[in-house]
């Protein structure tokens, strides 16, 4: 009986490595090969004990073609299917154990399907399939290191450029981008520029838990995710999940990235002296593809032929426009049911007065949101200040505002203050076509009568009414405020003064 049947008998049976030394005669190394090469092939003593001395010596002989005597997995299907997004190793294995027993075949063990499977994917020079899905994700993170930008002129450092740093974990293509900030605007556009280099959208985008993208990230609370990255993320139809807090394995693709970026393309650059970040972006460039195009150590390909070839078919399609970056803003409706937004004011329907709302404003557009419905949107004011933006929509009928605030109501207010802030407010209403747009201002003066003596409100308005001035809500108060100043210090003198001790003449001497 060959040494090899007879070893697996005993094994079948139960007894220990050194019993069955002792029972063939063979050293340990003999039955540990033997083992190995069983559990490789998936062979047990009851699939072989038939078998005659020269068929087990074909089975186990090292230099002899290997003869496999369980159905054979089809290796490159399974590389296909492990593509999909889901399909793993164990499924692909539990649906070929049920076509083995359909059919009344022997079937390998799980370990040995996956063992196989690795030396397929090893003997053909493939990418292993084991752990990642192409088009799934992009980890993306900023390098710790930074490019330095100079004035040539001085020949100093001015700045310093930092490294945007995105991988798609499937293939390790990376992408690298010099940003002169890490403010929100330029994450998202770091974003948009990454996914214009990739050709596609994955199906996640796994970052930091920075600032600018993650408000909050509690490990028993729900993500607060920046809500214009958010927005970005749903105009891209992609998913923001950003990697747990201290645990960098959870984008352990962009971290290894990093690493690969100081090396090759900071060390590289460290003698170059760039005036600008376009000048940085060109060159990162150049040494980018080098590394993308650059074949694996232990590899044939490189990450451009695995993006090219096995990933980029199942990154989704980009939209026909790019994503144009916007800011949320919070703002209360006025008493004239505009809000104000860098000193220019926007109405929204006049239903919406007093009402807390979100605005989103891009580079061209304000957009004023209620409770995540729109309300408004206007074309965006820039240049001069204090203009404003009305739609008649908006207004009510009539110009009367819902809360019966109109123009009627504030000279009313002001003539119990006096004549001349009456004339002060009627000046404000009378000086713009649509006298809404004064309500805010007239309401924030009349409002002073609230912390200020009247007689000093109308000292202050017949002082602007004689020099002509503008009478803004800002140069009434200062006056008011310098005026009040004055007459406390007045007071304060005369209070002195009455409380003085005077000696008269006779106690100098002066009798004459």
């Amino acid at each position: 009986m060959a040494k090899e049947k007879e070893i697996l008998r005993l094994r079948s049976l139960g007894m220990s490595q050194k019993a069955i030394m002792s029972v063939v005669h063979c050293a340990s190394r003999k039955i540990k090969s033997t083992y190995e090469k069983a559990d490789e092939l998936s062979i047990t003593y009851e699939l072989i004990k038939d078998k005659t001395d020269d068929e087990i010596e074909e089975i186990f002989g090292n230099k002899k073609e290997v003869i496999y005597y369980h159905e054979r997995p089809d290796y490159d299907y399974v590389h296909k299917e492990l593509l999909k997004p889901g399909v793993t190793v164990m499924l692909l294995w539990e649906e070929y154990v049920e076509r083995c027993k359909l059919e009344n075949k022997p079937f390998l063990k799980y370990t040995q399907f996956s063992k196989l499977y690795k030396k397929h994917v090893e003997k053909n020079n493939l990418t292993m399939h084991i752990g990642q899905k192409p088009g799934e994700k992009v980890e993306v993170d900023f390098a710790g290191q930074t490019l330095p930008i100079y004035d040539l002129s001085r020949r100093q450092i001015i700045s310093k450029a930092y490294l945007f740093v995105a991988v798609l974990p499937f293939s390790q293509y990376i992408y690298c981008e010099a940003t002169d900030n890490m403010k929100q605007e330029s994450w998202i556009n770091l974003h948009i520029n990454m996914l214009r280099f990739f050709g596609g959208v994955p199906l996640m985008i796994v970052p930091d838990n920075l600032k600018t993208g993650i408000i909050s990230h509690k490990k028993y609370e729900d993500i607060i995710i920046n809500k214009a990255y958010q927005e970005m993320a749903e105009y891209y139809d992609t998913v923001i999940i950003p990697a747990r807090v201290k645990k960098p394995k959870d984008k352990a693709s962009v971290e290894s990235s990093v690493g690969i970026l100081t090396t090759q393309i900071i060390a590289r650059l460290r003698n170059f002296r760039f005036s600008s970040i376009e000048e940085a972006n060109e060159c990162i460039l150049v040494e980018l593809d080098k590394i993308n195009r650059k074949p694996f150590q232990k590899r044939e390909y490189s990450r451009s032929f695995v993006y090219l070839n096995e990933e980029l078919p199942y990154l989704r399609s980009l939209p026909e426009f790019p994503y144009e970056f916007a800011e949320w803003k919070k703002a209360i409706v006025n008493y004239n049911y505009h809000i104000s937004f860098e000193k220019n004011f926007y109405s929204v329907p006049y239903r919406f007065l007093r009402e807390k709302v979100d605005v989103r404003v891009s580079r061209k557009m304000i957009e004023i949101y209620h409770h995540g419905s729109r309300i408004a949107s206007h074309p965006r004011l820039n240049g001069v200040v204090n203009q404003y933006s009305t739609m008649e929509d908006h207004m009510p009928d009539h110009h009367k505002l819902y809360t019966e605030w109109n123009g009627e109501r504030f000279k009313k207010w002001a003539e119990r203050i006096g004549p001349f802030t009456c004339r002060i407010i009627t000046q404000n209403l009378e000086s713009v076509k649509i006298e809404e747009q004064m309500y805010q201002r007239c309401m924030s003066i009349l409002k002073l009568s609230d912390r200020y003596p009247s007689d000093l409100i109308e000292e202050v308005s017949e002082s602007i009414l004689e020099k002509r001035v503008t009478c803004s809500y800002k140069n009434f108060k200062s006056y008011l405020d310098y005026l009040q100043d004055r007459n406390n210090k007045l007071a304060e003198e005369k209070e002195n003064n009455e409380g003085a001790l005077l000696r008269g003449a006779d106690y100098y001497g002066g009798k004459k």
